[in-house]
């Protein structure tokens, strides 16, 4: 009898433990759930692209950029940023392509694209750049807009000079290539 009384409590816990216990349903990683998003790019000399952009709520975002009109078998960066003007910071790298023989070029990426942020604050750097995270803290909003992030919601696009070897030139002192693509409109 004392054994009936173990199974039923048991059973009886599983089922309550059981019942607490939810599940997605498939609804929830359909993949229409996704969204997409398309940002043209213009450019210097008649480049142009396009970015699209598969928003993951619950992951890491799809980046993919087709350009054309590029120079032939030429290296290129691409940023995000908080602005739209050449060289104007902060700026977050995400990587490099190499244009084809034809000039059309492609670069993938998979990373945080629509909430994409600079987590510098501003206000409290000292001359190179490097903000003091230890106590006492800024209040918060010390970037006068009442957050300390910076949002980058831009896509440029640079050459990487062949002289320089490298996204911002040969030296710390040496610029960066010219602007060729940045978006037409702000990421939303």
């Amino acid at each position: 009898m004392r054994k009936n009384y173990l199974l039923l409590s048991i059973l009886a816990f599983t089922f309550s433990v059981g019942s607490t216990v939810s599940y997605a349903s498939d609804d929830e990683y359909d993949d229409e759930d996704e969204e997409e998003i398309i940002i043209t790019l213009s450019g210097n000399n008649g480049a142009s692209g396009k970015v699209t952009i598969e928003v993951e709520e619950y992951g890491v975002d799809s980046f993919k950029l087709k350009a054309n009109d590029l120079d032939p078998n030429t290296r290129y960066s691409v940023f995000l940023t908080e602005s739209p003007v050449p060289g104007a910071l902060p700026a977050q790298f995400l990587g490099e392509f190499t244009s084809n023989s034809k000039g059309k070029g492609k670069f993938k990426a998979k990373t945080e694209i629509v909430n994409a942020f600079a987590s510098a604050n501003q206000s409290v750097e000292d001359d190179y750049g490097i903000a003091n995270i230890l106590p006492p803290l800024p209040p918060a909003g010390a970037l006068g807009n009442d957050a300390n992030t910076i949002a980058l919601d831009w896509i440029r696009v640079y050459v990487i000079p062949p002289a320089g070897g490298n996204v911002f030139g040969g030296s710390e002192s040496e610029p960066g290539g010219a602007l060729v693509l940045r978006s037409d409109e702000a990421l939303p």
